[in-house]
């Protein structure tokens, strides 16, 4: 008979507050609560073995720091049982989680997150450092000055941030505005960046590279897959492909320096020739380099 047991801790908290979450599995959710002054931990473990379960887990606390340890008995004790564990914590506390497998979702705002993961997605609203990795798992990040995400075999998705540097091995890494530097790297994904303000180096096996509007030295590298820029205008931007096609779009009022070149695949461009990038207020570089690939430029 599946039982569910439900046990709730209640802590006093004073002043900038550390979260560490140790968990052999089990998902966990936190909300960041404006103007809290507490922390309130709720476990939830439901199953055949349910309150062995929910009996297991340690919970300890201080004036401006709470433990929370899923002991590896409960990894054994829970294989019929399943456990999740909900905590609200004041705005801005720093989280330190460790998890084997089980979701995490960080919602509202934290000063910073560091959570490593052997399988499972991660999901962080807002924060201002991010350290985030799993084996397995996909990882969404809504806004962070800095952060550092990698992941085995999942996505990367991410809103705004400043400095971004983010690792999949067979997954996709999308952005939708970076504006400090950026590296990103696949091994099979694709990468995709709405706008990138900073300098970015992005790098993958077999997937495709987009970025929207550049305006900051970009490094793109693809072995067989394509590099498209929809709108450059300023910096100097360097493309290299295998087999894939280049397309570079030049936004207006940009005047291009050009030094293209495709062994066997064609250049064209729609540009027309300016002198010393006279009439323009901004005048931005690419150097492009394929194998087999065709290389465009045309204007944004």
């Amino acid at each position: 008979m599946s039982l569910t047991c439900t046990r709730i801790e209640n802590f006093d908290v004073d002043g900038d507050l550390t979260l560490a979450a140790d968990l052999r599995y089990g998902n966990l959710t936190l909300t960041a609560v404006p103007g809290l002054s507490r922390v309130l931990v709720t476990i939830q473990a439901t199953g055949t073995r349910a309150e062995e379960v929910a009996d297991s887990v340690a919970v300890t606390a201080g004036p401006r720091r709470v433990d929370i340890e899923v002991p590896k008995t409960a990894r054994f004790l829970g294989a019929a049982t399943s456990l999740r564990l909900r905590v609200e914590v004041p705005e801005g506390t720093d989280l330190h989680i460790a998890s084997g497998s089980g979701d995490v979702d960080a919602i509202g705002g934290y000063r910073a997150v560091e959570a490593h993961l052997g399988s499972g997605d991660v999901r962080v609203d807002h924060a201002r450092r991010a350290d985030i990795g799993t084996g397995s798992g996909n990882v969404r990040l809504g806004t962070a000055a800095r952060a550092e995400l990698h992941t085995g075999s999942g996505s990367i998705i991410v809103e705004d941030i400043g400095e971004l540097r983010a690792g999949t091995g067979s997954g996709v890494i999308r952005a939708r505005a970076v504006t400090g530097a950026l590296e990103a790297s696949t091994g099979s994904g694709s990468i995709g960046v709405a706008q990138l303000a900073g300098a970015g180096r992005v790098e993958t096996g077999s997937g495709s590279v987009r970025i929207g509007d550049v305006d900051g030295d970009v490094d793109a590298t693809t072995g067989s897959g394509s590099i498209a820029i929809d709108r450059l205008r300023g910096g100097r931007v360097s493309t290299n492909t295998a087999s894939g096609s280049q397309r570079i779009g030049v936004a207006e009022g940009t005047a291009l320096k050009v030094d293209a070149n495709s062994v066997s695949g064609r250049v064209t461009s729609e540009l027309g020739q300016v002198s010393d990038g006279e009439g323009f207020a901004r005048t931005a570089e690419v150097v492009a380099r394929s194998i087999s690939g065709g290389i465009t430029f045309r204007r944004a």
